[in-house]
Order: structure tokens, then C-alpha cells, then sequence
């Protein structure tokens, strides 16, 4: 996946791939085949993804990030940042 905010998260979240500088045609081509030659490392099971995506579940951290948005609370305005998705993939234990 691109380095992109929304295209990088579930990756982060997951293991399920490899993130690759924005634009880096070469680098993606090297983390498709590297994927695609060792699939074993970048599958996770289904019950896992399910639980992870889980449409309530997404409903209410979005609502806990306008919750904090509305407060003024520092820590929502990086929500999206590659960091705290990072730190969110390592809370959730999904590598």
C-alpha cells in the first residue's frame, strides 16, 4: 500500500501487506512480489479481520474521535497519524 492516510492504516493494523513510499512504483512492485512469494507471513485469520472491522465497533471509535474533537483534546487532532495507527495495530496485538 502507499504511504497514504486511510490506504496505510489497515495495512499497519494488520501486517496484512507492506507500506511503500507515495509514487515509488519500484518499491511497490518489490513489496507485491515479496507479499506474494511469502503469503503465509501476511494472512491473519478471518475472525480476526471480522473482529477488527466490526461495523459497530468502527461506529463507536468514531464517535469516541468526535467526542474528543468536540472537547478540544489534543490527542484527537493526530487520530489519523501513521503513529497512533502503529500504536493502535500494537493495542489491538494484531501482527
Amino acid at each position: 500500500a502507499s504511504d497514504l492516510p486511510g490506504v496505510r492504516q489497515p495495512v499497519l493494523q494488520t501486517g496484512m501487506g507492506e507500506v511503500v513510499p507515495i509514487g515509488d512504483s519500484r518499491a511497490l512492485a518489490e513489496a507485491i512480489l515479496r507479499v506474494v512469494s511469502n503469503r503465509q507471513r501476511y494472512v491473519r485469520p478471518r475472525e480476526e479481520i471480522v473482529a477488527r472491522w466490526n461495523t459497530e465497533r468502527t461506529a463507536a471509535e468514531y464517535e469516541t474521535l468526535f467526542e474528543r474533537l468536540l472537547s478540544g483534546e489534543p490527542r484527537a487532532l493526530g487520530a489519523g497519524s501513521a503513529e497512533s495507527t502503529r500504536r493502535l495495530g500494537e493495542k489491538e496485538n494484531l501482527k
